[in-house]
């Protein structure tokens, strides 16, 4: 299948499914990347762009802020 993306977004809406056999593994893989997404899952432009980066925090993925979890060091 291919995706219109000259909106600028992409949708996937799922109208139905089975609780015991539920929708998985849905992929969206760019042209020229089907035969290689398995072992080169990321664009070689944004292994490129991180390439300089040492450390990637991911707070508001995690709930860091305002979280109550503390450390505590002895």
């Amino acid at each position: 299948m291919t995706v219109d993306n000259s909106l600028g977004a992409i949708a996937i809406e799922i109208e139905e499914s089975l609780l015991l056999y539920p929708i998985h593994h849905i992929r969206f893989i760019m042209p020229g990347f089907e035969n290689i997404f398995q072992k080169n899952p990321y664009h070689p432009s944004l292994i490129e762009f991180l390439k300089d980066f040492q450390v990637f925090r991911f707070m508001d993925w995690l709930k860091t802020n305002n979280s109550r979890s503390v450390w505590i060091t002895n």
